[in-house]
């Protein structure tokens, strides 16, 4: 399988995953997605769900499918001789600056799920997802939104499932863009659907934009908020933003280096907040939106 890296991930530290495709024998032979939940101690990415995978190692001798057949081996006890990598997809640039690869791959024998040996340092959890349930015409996107990443457009999917015990697992981001293309690729057989996504776009200034209520000690204020390059800037209105584009005030911006976003309570009818901190709460907004979800749109752009 020849590497398709993207020119703009040239020199990124590598990282593979795997996506481990099996068919469920009682579950009229459809094909399924084995996915993980990461512990929630970990300092990096805690309580997502992911694939197995993780950075490369100079034991892998920089082969990408190496790394990825090491960590489902480290992770989840995935036997290599029970691994068919059938292709490579394009590489994703991770937010933490890593150059992913995904390894899409067959388990035979399926059973070998029903065997598996998690590591509960790296492995919170382990469950499986029918791939058609990633087809957006199947109406399971939770949100779906583009962001600017990198040289270009980031379609930012979120996806909710429960399983056989009625857990619920947020699948979103890098995970549930690699999971999307594959649903298109095993189901459609073609890259029509996924062409918006592979494609490297024009990129925009704005990753976000929209009112939402800030506390200024006492009272809450209706501002409009502007997401971009790194920056968070607060205006009285969007002919404002539209007229001084990102010359807000330095009291009315906040850098989102090392930034960290806390959900809040609901305190007030139609105000869902959150709290956006930096530079360890030394400096800290309180916000709310006027949706659950679109606090959850905040939330997510501001985390990526």
């Amino acid at each position: 399988m020849q590497p398709r890296d993207l020119e703009h991930h040239k020199g990124l530290p590598r990282a593979s995953v795997l996506v481990p495709l099996f068919r469920k024998t009682d579950d009229n032979n459809k094909l399924h997605v084995l996915l993980t939940q990461r512990p929630l101690h970990l300092k990096s990415h805690p309580g997502e769900v992911c694939f197995p995978g993780g950075r490369q190692d100079p034991e892998d001798e920089a082969d990408d499918v190496e790394t990825a057949l090491r960590e489902a081996w480290e992770e989840v006890g995935l036997e290599r001789t029970s691994i068919e990598s059938i292709c490579r997809l394009t590489t994703v640039e991770s937010k933490g600056g890593l150059c992913v690869t995904p390894i899409v791959a067959l388990l035979d024998p399926p059973d070998v799920i029903n065997q598996l040996k998690v590591s509960k340092d790296e492995v919170e959890a382990v469950f499986t997802v029918p791939i058609e349930f990633f087809l957006e015409r199947n109406g399971n996107l939770a949100d779906k939104f583009d962001v600017p990443w990198s040289s270009g457009i980031f379609t930012l999917r979120t996806y909710f499932y429960q399983d056989e015990r009625e857990k619920e697992f947020k699948i979103w981001g890098l995970t549930a863009h690699v999971i999307h293309q594959v649903a298109c690729l095993a189901i459609d057989g073609s890259l029509d659907g996924i062409a918006k996504d592979a494609a490297p776009l024009v990129e925009k200034s704005v990753r976000m934009e929209g009112s939402l209520w800030l506390w200024q000690g006492k009272y809450w204020s209706k501002q409009y908020c502007v997401l971009t390059k790194g920056m968070l800037h607060q205006y009285s209105s969007k002919e404002q933003a539209d007229r001084k584009s990102a010359t807000a005030v330095k009291k009315n911006r906040l850098p989102l280096s090392d930034v960290k976003i806390t959900k809040l309570e609901n305190e007030e009818e139609h105000k869902f907040g959150f709290n956006i901190s930096v530079l360890d709460r030394r400096i800290e907004w309180r916000v709310a939106a006027e949706s659950d979800k679109l606090r959850d749109r905040w939330m997510n752009a501001l985390h990526f």
